[in-house]
């Protein structure tokens, strides 16, 4: 299996492009010497200014959002309901702010690194649905606010590589993005993406 580390111009697209190009390619996560691995498999995108679900609607930028206004393949983390991180990968060029929240991934290696950490949780899940939701995979890869607004591309703890996993546009499935009524029209788009009967895909 080849690995190969994602470059600068991989990130440097609209996040609608950016979304489907993430499926299918891996997040290494290293912590105290050891890898954890998960493949993307659902994503959503989040078109910035124009978007009223995006954090950047109308090109807001408070503390929180400053990471969406960094280059492609920044980090973007936040926190939802006051206990779950949600992990974003920044599109586009610098002061475009556009982003693309992952949602779901499948564990690939580091399953006992993940068992050790999550025994005081007593998480009691299949291995396919460890990391089947944007809270769940934070938690896997344990994400959280330490990791926002550093770059994939030069940084030990978190990078995103490819190997020959291959995705064909017919594997792609496109739907609604999820919790967002509050985005009046446009939670109406169709850009949410996932791999077509992958069991990790969120429910």
């Amino acid at each position: 299996m080849l690995n190969s580390i994602i470059n600068q111009d991989f990130f440097l697209s609209d996040a609608i492009s950016l979304a489907k190009n993430l499926l299918g390619k891996i997040l290494v996560r290293t912590i105290n010497g050891q890898q954890i691995k998960v493949r993307i498999v659902e994503t959503e995108a989040y078109m910035g200014a124009n978007d009223r679900a995006s954090h950047s609607y109308q090109f807001r930028k408070t503390p929180r959002t400053l990471p969406l206004y960094q280059i492609g393949g920044t980090t973007y983390i936040y926190l939802i309901y006051g206990m779950y991180y949600c992990f974003n990968i920044v599109a586009n060029a610098q002061e475009n702010p556009q982003a693309v929240l992952v949602r779901a991934g499948e564990i690939i290696s580091g399953q006992k690194v993940i068992e050790d950490y999550l025994k005081p949780t007593k998480r009691k899940q299949p291995l396919a649905q460890l990391a089947s939701g944007p809270g769940k995979l934070a938690m896997v890869l344990k994400i959280d606010r330490s990791l926002n607004q550093i770059s994939l591309l030069n940084n030990q703890e978190l990078t995103l590589i490819a190997d020959d996993f291959i995705v064909n546009e017919e594997d792609i499935i496109a739907a609604k993005r999820i919790n967002i009524d509050y985005a009046k029209e446009d939670k109406e788009h169709l850009w949410r993406f996932y791999l077509k009967n992958h069991l990790a895909v969120s429910k």
